[in-house]
């Protein structure tokens, strides 16, 4: 009776593995790969947002692409290059789909600016600012933009630039990182990042309003 109950929790312990763990791995990891074939000279943004549907909801392909970030580092060839036209490290590649979910893909983004891989990190806050950049797009730069501000608050003094850089693109929508910015561009004790923050702040007050 003792077997038959460990058989049983173990096979019901396997089939939520597979589940909540294996197939999102792999549908993000395919996704991911067929994107990254298609890129020679295509729409980047366009390309990543099909795959990007694909996965569900905004907030589902957002879960799932967590879920891969979290386990391909234990996979085989998790820093290996996609195949034929070196788009790169896999995991890069996940983060930049994190942009086609908009808002839910923030929390995830932001999760991976600590991660202990270097490239991971820097793309992660490069793909937070990739949201401001992506065009009239306003949601997501409003969905970017307490990301970016608490960024500005990172160990490392290039990803404060960053951020700095970002909140000053996103204009008038950035207003609530002015006293922040206004401290960094003071106090921080990078010169570059004072520099960008001061430039932002003149960037955010000489924007239109925001519509």
């Amino acid at each position: 009776m003792v077997l038959w109950t460990a058989a049983i929790l173990a096979a019901l312990g396997l089939a939520w593995f597979i589940g909540a763990v294996v197939v999102p791995v792999m549908q993000v990891r395919s996704a991911g790969l067929a994107w990254s074939e298609e890129q020679r000279g295509a729409d980047m943004a366009l390309g990543a947002e099909l795959h990007v549907q694909r996965l569900g909801s905004p907030a589902q392909a957002a879960s799932r692409i967590r879920t891969y970030l979290h386990w391909s580092r234990l996979l085989p060839g998790a820093k290996a290059g996609f195949p034929r036209n070196g788009v790169g490290n896999p995991r890069r590649v996940a983060l930049y789909l994190l942009t086609e979910c908009g808002a839910a893909g923030v929390p995830v983004l932001l999760e991976h600016t600590s991660d202990r891989d270097a490239d991971v990190r820097w793309n992660a806050v490069i793909n937070i600012r990739a949201l401001v950049e992506l065009g009239s797009r306003t949601e997501r730069t409003r969905a970017a933009v307490p990301a970016l501000i608490m960024l500005l608050d990172h160990p490392e003094a290039p990803f404060r630039s960053l951020a700095a850089e970002a909140l000053g693109e996103a204009g008038r929508e950035a207003l609530s990182a002015v006293p922040q910015l206004e401290a960094l561009s003071k106090r921080d004790s990078d010169s570059d990042v004072r520099a960008a923050a001061a430039e932002a702040l003149k960037s955010i007050r000489d924007a239109e309003p925001a519509k």
